[in-house]
Parts: structure tokens; C-alpha cells; sequence
């Protein structure tokens, strides 16, 4: 019997250590984040993050993402100019970058990070930086 409870008290005890310790990954639609954008000059404190390489973002991006890498997010402590409570959404081309992103930015403590997944979900216009500027 002593067993048995010593065995259901370190079962409850691992379950809530795991549920404790994992933050909640937070989606957001692709919908959403294009409201976002076309309103974006009233989003104030929001960032939207392309996680893919320097020469895929050129390839075509959501307009006003900004490009960091996720090869470079595992090698930061902190972004800068990014508050820890910012509203963040991340995504890459298919949704494995921007899930690993997203993990790593809660890790370094941003708080509120948005995984949108691809930019293949996209069917909105992408840009290159040429059609921003020009």
C-alpha cells in the first residue's frame, strides 16, 4: 500500500511539474495577422517576426515582418528593441521554424508570442523588399 502512494504522489508530481513548466503555445490565423497588417500603424508594440533565412525573406514576405532568423534567435539572449510583453508573431515557410521559435522566445522570456505557422498558408500579397521601398 505505502507503494502505492508513494507512486501516485511522484506521478502527481511529474504531471504537475510538466504542466507547469511548458508555456501554451499560442496560434494565431493568418486571417488575423492580415488585420493586423492592414492596421498595422495602429498596433502599437506589435512585431511581426520572419524566421526564415536572409534570402528566403527576400524571396517575399508579409509587409512590415522584420527578418531574424531562427539560427540567430538560438544565439541571442534578448532582441533589443523587442519588450518582453510585445506582441510577437512569428512564421516561416511552413510552420516548423516559427513553432521552434516561438519556444525559444517564451524561453528567453517573451511572453506573448504568436506562432502563425507558413507563409505557404498566406494568400495574401507578399512583398520583396524592392516593392516596399519602391
Amino acid at each position: 500500500m505505502k507503494k502505492i502512494i508513494i507512486l501516485l504522489i511522484l506521478s502527481l508530481f511529474m504531471v504537475t511539474g510538466c504542466s507547469y513548466n511548458e508555456v501554451e503555445s499560442k496560434m494565431i490565423s493568418v486571417k488575423d495577422v492580415n488585420d493586423i497588417v492592414e492596421n498595422f500603424e495602429n498596433e502599437e508594440n506589435t512585431f511581426i517576426i520572419d524566421v526564415r533565412e536572409l534570402n528566403e525573406y527576400e524571396e517575399g514576405h508579409i509587409i512590415n515582418s522584420i527578418n531574424i532568423p531562427l539560427s540567430i534567435i538560438g544565439s541571442i539572449s534578448d532582441i533589443p528593441e523587442i519588450n518582453k510583453d510585445s506582441k510577437i508573431i512569428v512564421y516561416c515557410r511552413s510552420g516548423n521554424r516559427s513553432k521552434s521559435a516561438q519556444a525559444r522566445l517564451n524561453s528567453m522570456g517573451y511572453t506573448n508570442v504568436y506562432d502563425m505557422g507558413g507563409i505557404l498558408d498566406w494568400p495574401y500579397t507578399v512583398y520583396k523588399d524592392s516593392d516596399v521601398e519602391g
